[in-house]
């Protein structure tokens, strides 16, 4: 969002105008006579020119984080876990029975390998899935992220390469 379009000169114009006005007339209040009923309002344009400057400000800053939740939802995303696997296995059955379209995001899977692996033929026949596993051997074999991960989570080096090689064994023979 750009600071210089005319709808946000209008905003800040009007509401700086807005406050100008409220200043003079709490300024020039004693001068003018009617004194309270000056300073009443003046008091309240002030207020609302600061309270359209800070809407103004909240809802431009915020700009950024709604385009980028934007794309997230133009883009199809309807929940994110904050567990994995087994965690969520209900998760997976409730979502399985009617979905057309699954997107799945892994580094090998291998719950949904297990629990699903016997009965992925029958489900991918009124289900289209896009399955994105981690390229167990990247950006090299020797220093794989597939390896880093296995040492963060205290696994054996070597099982997100397996379970990823295991799934895409298991689901690319039933494709043929």
């Amino acid at each position: 969002m750009k600071w210089l379009i005319p709808n946000n000169i209008y905003w800040i114009g009007g509401h700086l105008f807005i406050l100008v006005i409220g200043l003079f007339l709490t300024v020039t209040a004693g001068q003018l006579g009617y004194r309270e009923i000056l300073l009443g309002i003046g008091g309240s344009l002030i207020a609302s020119g600061i309270a359209g400057e800070i809407l103004f400000l909240y809802i431009f800053l915020s700009q950024e984080s709604k385009e980028k939740l934007d794309l997230l939802s133009v883009a199809g995303l309807q929940r994110v876990f904050a567990t994995r696997s087994v965690s969520i296995r209900d998760e997976y059955h409730s979502r399985l029975r009617g979905a057309k379209e699954i997107d799945i995001l892994g580094f090998g899977l291998s719950s949904f390998r297990q629990d699903y692996g016997d009965e992925f033929g029958e489900l991918s026949s009124h289900t289209h899935f896009r399955i994105l596993l981690l390229d167990p051997d990247f950006p090299s074999t020797e220093f794989s992220i597939a390896s880093i991960r296995d040492r963060e989570e205290g696994n054996n080096e070597g099982d997100i390469k397996r379970d990823v090689e295991a799934f895409e064994k298991l689901f690319s023979a039933r494709q043929t």
